[in-house]
């Protein structure tokens, strides 16, 4: 009997040390895992160059009387400020921009010649995105407008003169978040420049429109 006893306590110990292991040794649940989301929503502002090209400048009612015109294209460089709203993963959001601009070309007319340089344009436009995280493509679109000059050169007598042209602009580009602050864009634009009349003192005054693609990189700075 004795004996038994003893067997039984034994046991006893022996399962109830087991039991102990098993809860000591189950592994804890892990957390739920909760992914960062990139916060597209703020103010930004930056700095932006690139290139204008495959464009043109046309000029009716030329020193000659007929219609020409000329392809340009050249360098710009400029700033940039905006605000998105982010709701979920589509981001809205309206921007404005200004560059310097050296695109331009020039046509000989005869024994004449007419050169036509952007001096500046700029846009206010609406984007519209939607956000893989850090990574946001998107399409925009609005209002442009810049100054041009026309410089025409008459058997050696040269005049010159600007104006002010408004007109449209479509495009569409990627950013990327590189830090919750700085961000880089790669975008391409459309711009189209109404028509300006241009020597209005000439007994035939030039009539001009001015539209250009551009391709231009970006970096902002969000606040």
């Amino acid at each position: 009997m004795r004996s038994f006893i003893i067997a039984a306590t034994l046991a006893a110990f022996s399962t109830s040390a087991m039991a102990a292991d098993v809860i000591y040794n189950a592994p804890a649940e892990p957390a739920p895992f909760v992914s960062a989301v990139y916060d597209w929503n703020g103010f930004y502002a930056g700095l932006n160059a690139g290139y204008g090209f495959g464009g043109d400048a046309d000029f009716f009612g030329t020193v000659t009387g007929d219609a020409a015109g000329t392809s340009i294209d050249g360098f710009l460089g400029g700033v940039q400020v905006g605000y998105n709203w982010q709701n979920g993963p589509w981001v809205f959001g309206v921007e404005t921009d200004i560059q310097y601009s050296d695109v331009s070309g020039s046509i000989a007319v005869g024994p004449d010649s007419l050169n036509s340089e952007l001096d500046y344009f700029g846009t206010v436009r609406g984007r519209v995105g939607y956000a893989f995280d850090n990574i946001l493509p998107y399409v925009t679109g609005g209002f442009a407008y810049g100054r041009n000059e026309i410089t025409a050169n008459q058997a050696g007598i040269i005049d010159a003169d600007r104006q002010n042209h408004t007109g449209w602009t479509v495009g569409a580009g990627v950013e990327y978040g590189v830090t919750e602050a700085v961000s880089v864009k790669l975008e391409y634009l459309y711009t189209d420049l109404s028509d300006k009349t241009y020597f209005n003192d000439f007994v035939n005054p030039i009539n001009t429109d001015v539209d250009f693609h551009t391709v231009r990189a970006g970096l902002n700075f969000r606040f």
